[in-house]
């Protein structure tokens, strides 16, 4: 094993690297056809500060297993932390006017973000992003706008993507018939679609049937129109439910997944995200967001946006070079 010594001499942390000039003239060039397209959508390019309060990425973490914040402590005794998360940096700019916005307010950036990621879990610890905000407009065409955006922006730098759909709705509202001390293991068993251990929490909760069926189908109950299909016969004892995906069965090409369970906790309605061809990584991810800005604010306004990770972009386009 390298010394601390050798290490310094010889290593880059785990997590970041550099781009070689090929690599960084693919990434300038992703950055340019993306940055036309939000301008052309009508949305304004802005740069959130480095660092903030820690407590402020706090919100992108509640309930997760590890907070991948990196922090420091300021020499007045502040916790800071490292840029994790452009939503809430952003949405809390303009829930305290510092951008000096009118509603709706459409802004866009293209800026890197730092994570703690372990050792060995081969996730980079610095994601270069491109995304969007869009606070203060409601009704279902704001989401049809954000989607259709992300979308456009792949396809500018060459990529097809499959995008999964999801509703935070759903889930919240099958978690509210379940005691709350069983939720946490739930949610995970959803998001690693363990069905062995989502029928052992099912029984050890003493649920009724129909409910634990809807819960073990529900995550291996995916796909396009024959999957809605599935879906809604699954959920027809229960009205919130179907109307729910009733709104969803509007959206097309897609790949309904109602068991898509996120780290990031404030989402509230709509999710999606979208992998790419020959590739794990998540290459796009967003949704709606109603509550974020109320956490900055007495007020309130509606919030949606989504977040595009150029990295993984330019590293299947160098592959392919």
């Amino acid at each position: 094993m390298l010394s601390q010594r050798e290490r310094f001499r010889s290593w880059i942390p785990h997590g970041f690297d550099f781009l070689n000039p090929a690599e960084t003239r693919i990434q300038l060039d992703l950055k340019e056809q993306v940055r036309q397209k939000f301008q052309a959508a009508g949305y304004q390019e802005i740069v959130p500060p480095m660092f903030d309060f820690a407590r402020t990425f706090s919100l992108t973490a509640r309930g997760a297993a590890q907070n991948p914040v990196f922090q420091v402590q300021a020499g007045e005794g502040e916790r800071l932390a490292v840029r994790s998360d452009l939503t809430v940096q952003v949405v809390k700019a303009v829930a305290n006017r510092r951008l000096k916005q009118e509603f709706p307010a459409r802004y866009s950036y293209i800026q890197p973000v730092f994570q703690d990621r372990p050792w060995g879990s081969g996730s980079s610890r610095e994601i270069l992003q491109a995304g969007v905000e869009l606070v203060g407009e409601a009704g279902p065409a704001r989401f049809d706008e954000i989607l259709s955006l992300a979308r456009e922006c792949l396809a500018a730098c060459g990529g097809r993507p499959r995008i999964l759909y999801g509703d935070v709705r759903f889930l919240e509202h099958l978690f509210q018939m379940i005691p709350e001390r069983a939720r946490a293991d739930l949610s995970l068993a959803f998001h690693n679609k363990d069905t062995g251990r989502i029928q052992r929490i099912s029984e050890e909760a003493g649920l009724a049937t129909d409910l634990s069926r809807i819960l073990i189908e529900v995550p291996l109950t995916f796909g396009g129109a024959e999957a809605m299909a599935r879906l809604k016969e699954l959920c027809a004892g229960q009205p919130p439910l179907l109307e729910i995906l009733n709104e969803a069965a509007q959206r097309t090409d897609v790949i309904f997944d109602f068991s898509l369970v996120r780290e990031l906790s404030y989402y509230t309605g709509p999710v999606f995200e979208a992998y790419i061809d020959d590739s794990n990584e998540t290459v796009f991810t967003g949704g709606v967001y109603d509550d974020l800005y109320g956490e900055f604010t007495d007020d309130r306004q509606p919030a949606c946006g989504f977040a595009l990770n150029l990295s993984t972009l330019v590293e299947q386009r160098a592959a392919e070079a």
